[in-house]
């Protein structure tokens, strides 16, 4: 897929607001490092800002595009983002890891909200537990990867070699 020219500056501007918000959200919730959050944050721009179909109104949406994110330390990057798309309030985001914050360091308090999240950590899953990761795409209805480092084994090296079915 292509993104319009465009949709850069907007990208850039989302991903540098997301920064900005990730840090001073870690700084305020202690403890916690901003680190996975800033590294995810351009891709999570460009996911939500041109590329998955979403619509915050009616998150049920059959249409919707699916995101799985098994990246844990990058949970204060998606806060962000999907305040950012109108999932929830920006004042929620000052709720980081407080107690019954629906916030919290893994992202799966917030059905209530319509983002159904589950915390696929791979790290886990090593050798790959195939049952695990086609349960987690049938419910998300895709795989997405995002690999920071050589996409040589692990879930993005699987995904690549066609390990798994359409």
């Amino acid at each position: 897929m292509t993104l319009p020219n465009d949709a850069a500056p907007l990208i850039r501007q989302n991903a540098l607001w997301m920064r900005r918000r990730a840090f001073a959200m870690v700084h305020k919730a202690r403890p916690g490092h901003p680190g996975g959050d800033f590294s995810a944050t351009h891709i999570l721009a460009t996911l939500y800002v041109g590329v998955l179909n979403h619509d915050p109104a009616n998150p049920a949406w059959p249409d919707r595009g699916r995101f799985i994110l098994s990246k844990g330390p990058a949970t204060g990057a998606l806060y962000t983002v999907l305040a950012k798309a109108g999932f929830f309030p920006e004042t929620l985001l000052d709720s980081l890891r407080q107690p019954r914050s629906r916030l919290n360091g893994h992202p799966t308090r917030l059905a209530t909200t319509g983002i159904f999240a589950r915390v696929l950590n791979m790290a886990t899953l090593n050798p790959l537990d195939d049952a695990a990761i086609l349960a987690a795409a049938a419910d998300t209805g895709a795989i997405v990867t995002v690999t920071e480092a050589s996409v040589r084994g692990g879930l993005g090296g699987a995904v690549l070699a066609g390990r798994w079915p359409n």
